[in-house]
């Protein structure tokens, strides 16, 4: 069996010191709803939890496949892409299968949003680009690639020439894994709840 690198984490595996530090999030921190609706919307996500064992994405969720996981919580999980975008370019995914927007429950579509905005305030909070392009593609037509639902964030900066569709370049993986240190780390102010959802991280 082929040895999985030190820096890429399953979740299905033990978990490393860095991953315990990114999974600290995913209990008392995690982007949550208000404690009065927590527990029906995840046991209504749990109620229709799926799985594909065909889906690259899937096997990525169970820990049979390796990727630089920056970030997972009850409902989603956050890794690098391979072949990004720009630099810290980040797929968050639902952990339950579904095939593009148009079929996700839409519970587990408002749960994966949730969480995808909490990756995309942690990123600028670390790196602080000019802007952020979110990118949800659905089906062949509209340049889906990966059949399980999920999200792009790239960041932008001003004059990138970014132009989507980008064209993909597998990255170097100390770069990647040098991403992924980072994004598992702490950073300031790194706690989130329904209060701060909405709290502004300018300073």
């Amino acid at each position: 069996m082929t040895k999985m690198p030190t820096q890429w984490y399953s979740p299905g595996t033990a978990r490393s010191k860095r991953a315990q530090c990114a999974l600290r999030i995913s209990t008392d921190e995690r982007p949550s709803l208000p404690t009065t609706a927590l527990s029906t919307w995840t046991a209504a996500i749990l109620l229709t939890m799926r799985t594909d064992e065909s889906c690259t994405f899937c096997r990525i969720v169970h820990g049979s496949d390796p990727a630089y996981v920056v970030y997972e919580d009850a409902h989603a999980i956050a890794f690098l892409d391979r072949q990004p975008a720009a630099e810290w370019h980040t797929l968050v995914v639902p952990r339950t299968h579904s095939r593009s927007l148009f079929d996700i429950d839409p519970l587990n579509a408002g749960a994966l949003m949730t969480s995808a905005t909490f990756v995309a305030r942690k990123i600028r909070r670390i790196i602080r680009p000019d802007g952020m392009t979110l990118i949800q593609s659905n089906e062949h037509a509209g340049g889906q690639t990966v059949f399980h639902v999920h999200l792009h964030l790239v960041p932008r900066w001003n004059g990138d020439n970014l132009i989507t569709p980008w064209r993909a370049e597998r990255a170097n993986a100390d770069e990647l894994a040098a991403i992924q240190s980072r994004m598992m780390a702490p950073v300031e102010d790194e706690c989130v709840g329904p209060h701060l959802l909405n709290r502004r991280f300018d300073r």
